[in-house]
């Protein structure tokens, strides 16, 4: 199963993990392969990407640890709450390569991880450890590596199997078992001196291994379903048949399988129980997320974790857990995987992002950490905003408004109006706020004077849906209303008495369609859009010098051959500085920060890596921001978001044109690409990802004849294929190298 994730998690690596210089934070945004618990408290769980979660209060709330590696976690296992290893690797569709195996070993809880040198370089797909000394890892074409010094040095097995091992588990130093593909059970009384194939029954791969004792143990497959021993594997029965995939026994008779199946049209989830050894299961399933790894720390106490949606294309993570011995099951994964829908910073530390289901998360620690807050809703939070650390305000569905007093410790809900919803709230201050939406047949305009204590409607003459709203003061401000479909349009309006009296100052139609709009000062605003259409994606931005007397409309394409372009959201970082954040659609799908350092007149594109929707971004100064989206993503940088090229000039008289093969390669995290030109030449190199996707100019200048050295700082970018392409007049040259973390 777990080879099967690789070759089905490539896609996603290559177009889903952040590069650029834009930190993902969120650590559920991914899936989840692994988890155990130590106690009824402490946990840690693994997946993609290098997600390393831990928890602290039984799976209710789970922080992100410092990620270490961009390779996929697939194993873990702790000896006690302080000693732990996890292992993992790449895609075996890459072949072997030098960084394609990896184990990590921490001695303090997870605070700190290190890299422990495996002796292989085939990718490490589980790990037991029966002590802090002695453990097992296992993985692709029968790979067994064994320590009994706790990782400092590994030793290879002979496992007599070319069959990827998935799942290894050791009752003891010396008794073990390991589990794959074609049916593959291998036993062990003397700490893999020896590995002895057992017969499962079944030539379907196996997937996980779960012993109490020395002679009790049960595996599981995605189609082989549950086998049992009781005589330490020298025979298997099947007690179960259906598509699990994970599976722990805490004692002789209790025991849970997950799993799930896909029917094409939709997941199921699997998760089923035992009270007698597996003698019967009760099976719980229902529509819902694949379940890929099962913990529990004693008969009550247990999570699972997995993915939610496709694993190859939009696949993130799902956190279950049960106090009850798998009676009930609670979902906590959706305050940090449901789409976020908006982010607010009061200084570098301290932010809130807020969004789907009423989700609030909180940070003191610049977004290191993020803690859940309780909404005292359920409905869809779409916008936030605070005037300071403790005050602030956040809008959504149903026409929920809700304040803060406190850092949001406390939230109380001020208004609620049924069948509408509040897409943006904007405070100048402690009193004057404003909040925007629209009902069933009206567009809605709501004031307070007084912190929201109580709140003023205002009708004007559009029932178009407003979808944002900014002020520079109490009394001036401006608003976009939009209305999509076969005859979109959108309009601007202008107050100048705090929104009593509207005027409408620009109206568009066709596929000129805006969405968001900010100002940064009386005169200086922005206004952006976009709407996907069966013949394209169009990008809009309407620019005024004057507080929108007059508008400039620009229609904007991507760069390259990216021409499908979509704006969400603007930031005035500054009066100078401008940050609009946009999608690439349909070929290149890319996430783009379109930045302008000269107060709109010149703009640039910054790409991040990431294919997924957004709707936000927040900067508290030209280096630092964030971006929230969907599927949990939260993305942070402290650099603007700019990738890092350093270039040198060799004392070398050339006589043609030469573009060298990049060195080293593979490399991480920095390569050398030296080129010459004969003449004066026009120069552009660029690099892109595997499927074409244009991640970043290297040079893009006149150069005078002469050899050059570039050397290109990767940090940040995840581990694949890339392609680097010198243009200098009819001169064109493309090479391949890869990064290999």
């Amino acid at each position: 199963m777990k080879k099967l994730l690789q070759t089905l998690f490539f896609l996603l690596l290559v177009t889903q993990i952040c590069f650029a210089q834009w930190e993902l934070q969120n650590p559920n945004t991914y899936p989840l392969l692994d988890v155990i618990l130590i106690d009824a408290n402490y946990g840690i769980a693994v997946g993609a990407f290098g997600t390393i979660l831990k928890t602290t209060d039984g799976g209710v709330t789970w922080h992100n640890q410092a990620r270490v590696t961009t390779l996929f976690l697939y194993g873990v296992s702790f000896t006690d709450e302080n000693n732990g290893w996890i292992v993992g690797g790449t895609d075996i569709s890459w072949g072997p390569q030098p960084d394609s195996s990896i184990i990590l070993h921490t001695s303090n809880g997870g605070v700190n991880w290190t890299r422990q040198a495996s002796g292989t370089s085939e990718t490490l797909l589980d790990v037991s450890f029966a002590d802090v000394n002695n453990g097992t890892a296992v993985g692709e074409n029968g790979i067994i590596i064994h320590t009994t010094d706790g990782g400092l040095t590994w030793t290879q097995q002979t496992s007599g199997t070319s069959y990827d091992l998935h799942g290894v588990c050791f009752t003891d130093a010396n008794i073990g078992a390991a589990v794959g593909g074609g049916g593959s059970i291998l036993r062990t009384s003397n700490g893999g001196l020896y590995w002895a194939s057992q017969s499962s029954g079944t030539t379907e791969g196996i997937d996980d291994v779960s012993f109490v004792d020395a002679n009790n143990g049960w595996a599981v497959g995605y189609l082989a379903g549950i086998l049992h021993t009781t005589n330490g594997g020298t025979t298997w029965i099947q007690q179960e048949a259906y598509y699990y995939r994970a599976i722990c026994f805490t004692d002789l008779n209790n025991g849970t399988v997950v799993g799930g199946q896909n029917t094409g049209a939709f997941f199921w989830q699997s998760i089923s129980h035992t009270t007698d050894g597996g003698t019967s299961w009760t099976v719980q399933s229902e529509l819902g997320e694949p379940l890929l790894g099962v913990c529990f720390s004693d008969g009550n106490a247990g999570i699972a974790v997995g993915s939610v949606g496709n694993w190859a294309s939009n696949g993130h993570c799902v956190i279950l857990r049960t106090t009850n011995a798998a009676i009930t099951w609670s979902d906590h994964s959706s305050e940090a995987c449901g789409d976020l829908n908006s982010v607010f910073f009061t200084d570098i530390s301290t932010g809130w992002v807020v969004g789907d289901e009423g989700t609030i998360l909180h940070t003191e620690s610049d977004g290191m950490f993020w803690t859940p807050q309780a909404s005292g809703t359920s409905n869809h939070l779409n916008e936030v905003c605070f005037i300071n650390a403790s005050t602030g305000w956040a809008v959504g569905d149903s026409g929920t408004i809700i304040k803060t007093t406190n850092g949001g410790i406390n939230w109380i809900i001020q208004k609620i109006i049924p069948a509408s919803v509040l897409s943006d709230v904007f405070f100048v201050d402690a009193n004057n706020g404003f909040a925007v939406g629209f009902g069933s047949d009206s567009a809605i305009f709501l004031k307070t004077n007084n912190g929201g204590f109580t709140w003023t409607q205002t009708n004007y003459d559009t029932i178009y849906p407003i979808t944002d709203v900014h002020f520079v003061d109490a009394n001036t401000g401006w608003m976009i209303a939009t209305v999509t479909g076969m005859n979109s349009q959108s309009k601007i309006y202008k107050t100048i008495d705090g929104g009593t009296n509207w005027t409408l100052q620009m109206e568009l139609s066709s596929s000129k369609i805006l969405r968001d709009i900010h100002f940064a000062d009386l005169n200086n605003g922005i206004a952006v859009g976009g709407y996907v259409y069966s013949t394209g994606t169009f990008a809009s931005m309407a620019i005024t010098a004057d507080g929108g007397e007059t508008w400039s409309l620009q229609n904007i394409s991507g760069p390259g051959s990216c021409s499908d372009l979509r704006f969400s959201d603007i930031y005035f970082v500054t009066n100078n500085t401008i940050v609009v954040l946009g999608k690439l659609e349909v070929f290149c799908s890319e996430v783009m920060c379109y930045w302008s350092t000269d107060g709109g007149t010149n703009w640039a594109f910054r790409p991040t890596g990431i294919n997924l929707n957004v709707n936000r971004c927040f900067f508290i100064d030209e280096l630092t921001g964030w971006i929230v989206g969907e599927n949990g993503t939260i993305l942070h940088t402290t650099n603007g978001g700019v990738s890092f090229v350093e270039e040198e000039l060799i004392d070398e008289v050339p006589t043609e044109f030469i573009f060298s093969q990049n060195f080293p390669n593979p490399f991480n995290p920095s390569t050398k690409i030296k080129y010459s030109v004969p003449q004066t030449s026009q120069v552009q190199i660029k690099v892109f990802g595997i499927l074409g996707n244009e991640i970043e100019t290297l040079v893009n200048e006149e150069k005078p004849s002469g050899t050059y050295e570039i050397t290109w700082y990767a940090e940040g970018l995840p581990s694949g294929i890339y392609f680097y392409r010198l243009q200098a007049g009819s001169f064109v040259q493309t090479r391949k190298m890869i990064l290999m973390k």
